[in-house]
């Protein structure tokens, strides 16, 4: 005799769902995935017989969703309280206008901020504040803080208090030291 037996893990969460008879299938949160750059260095596409000048008067004209972050920021009082991942919940990108349009009701949309592994340092370092810094209009805004306006993103990091240096632990050994 030959018996086959088949099993299924079903977690807390999805227990607790179940138990409480919520909705478990059928249900989808769109996510958007929001681009972003260093200035000057947005993505430009282009077909391989296109002319240089062409396309590099084309590339004048495109906006990023990025850089229409900022314009939203300067037209839109409501924007400007909010952060880059939360502007997908009540704005709709419109990728051939390249500008972001209000939503008729909130959504449930979630903005994801594209992945930058640490060894391109500025890039990371713009990632790592994005999430918390509102209503920007430049890069400048995004560099500034307490009316100081710092020279790269690493620095801007340091003066929020992001990053970390060793200096107090330095500080430290030379000041038990003598």
């Amino acid at each position: 005799m030959f018996c086959v037996f088949l099993t299924r893990y079903v977690s807390a969460c999805e227990a607790g769902w179940r138990i409480l008879k919520n909705p478990i299938h059928y249900r989808s949160t769109s996510v958007q995935r929001l681009s972003f750059h260093l200035p000057g260095k947005q993505l430009l596409f282009f077909k391989g017989d296109d002319e240089v000048q062409h396309v590099l008067k084309r590339s004048e004209l495109q906006n990023s969703m990025f850089l229409a972050w900022f314009e939203l920021n300067k037209r839109c009082p409501t924007a400007k309280d909010l952060t880059y991942t939360q502007i997908p919940e009540y704005f709709t990108w419109d990728g051939t206008a390249k500008t972001f349009n209000q939503r008729k009701r909130p959504g449930n949309t979630i903005g994801r901020i594209n992945y930058v592994p640490p060894f391109y340092e500025e890039g990371y370092y713009l990632r790592v504040f994005l999430n918390t810094q509102t209503g920007p209009e430049s890069f400048d805004d995004l560099k500034t803080v307490n009316g100081v306006v710092y020279k790269s993103f690493k620095q801007t990091c340091f003066a929020l208090g992001f990053l970390d240096d060793d200096q107090e632990y330095i500080d430290d050994i030379i000041r038990t030291s003598f």
